[in-house]
């Protein structure tokens, strides 16, 4: 009982009022005291007497009634060194290489259409249970044993089967049961996911809101804009804020238009007959217009940027940068160059913020490109990942092979980049390692274990040989125990990889 209670408590009382199911003659006798109390006097008082309770310590009873047995499993199992691959991954402290080694088992197994084995299902439940990020993927690998276990355990209860009525456990579910509800129904059917956050929005706390609007990011359509647009007038900060963000990444939304109509009139390109692109940048009016903070322009600016300066670059970040190229059908890369002069810090901070709403892959090449080889606007790294995939590798390995890519942009990168890299770009990592190494002279070198530390997650495992054999003589040894756990570290991944992949 005491686990619905604490359901009770993070859904609310005005959603769900709390009831108490009958347990033993003292505990009974106990919760009846509480009739007359305010429906959260009884949650709270009902959660100190059973926590009380438990404390003391009881026999167990024995269950009514017998829960049905699991069905047959429909998955074959994984093979038995995957198995104990995946426990030894399982017992780790909870950081982010276990974080990156349970996924890469469970992409693995679900690519092979493999199930984890029965004895480690507890403990693979219990990590859903600790790390949000991994429980549709530990549902799907956790098998017909899994499934039924995860019925009888409250604790196991944070994925859907689909078999839910939507409406009722979107009003009686806890925060992370409507969140697995919205995120596969924004899948599937993106309007009725919208109905469901727009049937308790008046009851629902602004955290929540604010999260649910959030969770909209998926399948983000136009269809959306009316609601989002309705989102502006929230009396939470979040939750505007959060609609914003989302607006801003719709090309068309009447909020895109309203902020382009601002910035138009303060940005204009030539091209000279010569092909040579010039710029000219203007500030907005010297006072501010009530009108901009409906649309999230925050009126004083962070640090000691101009105010003037500060609402330009909100304008710019809110559009699409190809504004600026496609109607006189200039390159990024030019548009670049011609930032130059008092302002231009401003424009390209803005269009790197804008880049990572609007992922316009010459765009996102031009400004990573510009930030890496010539130090022009900020080094948004992150902006890789917005890059289709097959275009990724190559600005890594640029960036990589680039003169003025320093060993921080080095750490910064592999930090922000997803996607494992391609043995073109573990070659070119491996080469700015060796570089630094070499002009460090002796003495250990901490960035480049922390850099090895994650690079040991998302160089290719079949390399494993290749970089051995390169990472040797005296300049290695400088960091001889930072490559000793890289080593360990990609010999579980090969070994993962050879368990699943023919």
């Amino acid at each position: 009982m005491l686990d619905e209670l604490i359901v009770n408590a993070s859904i609310g009382t005005a959603r769900k009022a709390p009831a108490f199911q009958s347990m033993s003659p003292a505990i009974d006798d106990a919760l009846h005291a509480l009739a007359a109390d305010s429906p959260e006097g009884k949650l709270l008082g009902a959660v100190a007497i059973l926590s009380r309770y438990g404390t003391c310590g009881r026999l167990p009873t024995p269950a009514s009634t017998a829960p049905e047995p699991a069905a047959a499993e429909t998955l074959p199992a994984c093979t038995r060194r995957a198995g104990d691959l995946l426990g030894q991954i399982l017992a780790m402290p909870n950081n982010d290489t276990k974080s990156h080694l349970v996924d890469e088992w469970i992409a693995l197994a679900t690519r092979a259409a493999r199930r984890a084995p029965h004895r480690l299902l507890p403990a693979l439940l219990d990590y859903g249970a600790f790390r949000k990020a991994a429980r549709r993927g530990i549902a799907d690998v956790a098998g017909t044993r899994g499934a039924w276990l995860m019925r009888l355990n409250p604790r196991w209860q944070f994925e859907l089967d689909g078999r839910e009525d939507p409406a009722s456990l979107w009003t009686t579910g806890s925060r992370d049961q409507r969140i697995a509800l919205l995120r596969r129904l924004r899948g599937t059917d993106a309007a009725a996911a919208r109905d469901l956050v727009r049937s308790t929005w008046k009851e629902d706390a602004a955290d929540d809101r604010a999260l649910f609007v959030g969770w909209m990011l998926t399948a983000l359509s136009d269809g959306d804009e009316p609601f989002l647009e309705s989102c502006l007038d929230d009396r939470s900060k979040q939750v505007r804020a959060a609609a914003i963000d989302l607006l801003a990444r719709l090309p068309e939304s009447a909020f895109v238009r309203r902020m382009t109509e601002r910035a138009d009139p303060l940005l204009k390109f030539t091209a000279a007959k010569n092909g040579v692109v010039t710029a000219e940048v203007f500030l907005p009016p010297a006072d501010f217009v009530a009108e901009w903070a409906r649309d999230g322009v925050v009126e004083k600016p962070e640090g000691k940027m101009g105010r003037r300066q500060w609402w330009l670059q909100q304008f710019l970040a809110a559009i699409p940068p190809s504004h600026w190229s496609k109607p006189s059908n200039i390159v990024p890369a030019d548009c670049i160059a011609a930032m130059t002069g008092e302002f231009a810090d401003v424009v390209l901070t803005a269009w790197h913020q804008a880049a990572l709403r609007h992922p316009e892959p010459k765009w996102v090449a031009a400004l990573l490109l510009a930030a890496a080889k010539d130090g022009r606007g900020p080094m948004t790294l992150e902006l890789v990942n917005r890059l289709p995939s097959d275009a990724r590798p190559v600005i890594i390995c640029e960036l990589l092979e680039s003169p003025r890519f320093a060993i921080e942009n080095v750490w910064q990168l592999l930090r922000a980049v997803e996607d494992p890299l391609d043995p073109h770009s573990t070659r070119a990592l491996f080469g700015q390692l060796e570089r630094h190494l070499e002009q460090k002279g002796a003495g250990h070198s901490f960035i480049v274990t922390l850099i090895l530390q994650s690079a040991a997650l998302r160089v290719p495992a079949g390399l494993y040989d290749e970089l051995a054999k390169r990472s040797t003589g005296p300049t290695w040894e400088l960091c001889r125990k930072g490559l000793d756990e890289f080593f360990q570290l990609l010999m579980i991944r090969r070994d993962l990889q050879r368990e699943f992949i023919p």
